[in-house]
Parts: structure tokens; C-alpha cells; sequence
């Protein structure tokens, strides 16, 4: 899990997280319910919020991709990340990885 949490201009703690408001996630917005109050996300914060706090969220979701985005990232980004890890190269290994994974576009 990330230290951090992007809510626009915001850094929130994912252990300051109360609960997340999904229910708007295929237009790309969520609400993040933390101790200080609320946040709403849009765009790829708020896919990369769901992602860090429970990618399972998105499962059966109808989110617009471009057409085998994921393709590449399967193909290239995971067989990639496993020889550089292979090599010492975690962190390269992680960069290349997080590079091709697609994002969403607004419905």
C-alpha cells in the first residue's frame, strides 16, 4: 500500500481513510471519507486511489480503455518487471511495470 493517497492537491494517509464512496467510479469520481472530513477525486487519481486501497473495487466496473491497452501492459510490462527483478532491478522492474498500465478514459 502507498504511504500516500493523491486527492488533487491533497496527500491523505490510507490509515486516515474511513471509507471510499465508489458508486460514481465509472465516471471516473470517487469520495474519500477520511478523519478530517471528505475528498472528491476525479480522473486517474481517482482509479489510482482505488487501485491502492482495494483493486478488487474496480472488477465488473464498465470503465472505457483504449482498445488492448491492457494487452501491452500484460505482454510487456509483466514479463519485464519479472527480468529485471530477475537482474537486481526491482526498482527499474517497478517503473517499467507502472509505465504501461493503462489508464481509464471518462465515459
Amino acid at each position: 500500500m502507498p504511504s500516500f493517497l493523491r486527492a488533487g492537491s491533497r496527500l491523505i494517509h490510507p490509515d486516515a481513510v474511513r471509507w471510499v464512496d465508489c458508486a460514481r467510479i465509472e465516471q471516473l469520481v470517487v469520495v474519500v471519507h477520511h478523519q478530517d472530513g471528505s475528498e472528491t477525486i476525479q480522473g486517474q487519481d481517482a482509479i489510482d486511489v482505488v487501485m491502492a486501497l482495494r483493486p478488487s473495487a474496480l472488477e465488473g466496473k464498465h470503465l472505457r480503455w483504449a482498445r488492448h491497452a491492457w494487452a501491452l501492459h500484460n505482454l510487456v510490462g509483466h514479463p519485464l518487471l519479472q527480468l529485471l527483478v530477475w537482474l537486481g532491478q526491482r526498482k527499474l522492474g517497478m517503473a517499467v511495470h507502472d509505465a504501461t498500465v493503462p489508464h481509464p478514459r471518462p465515459r
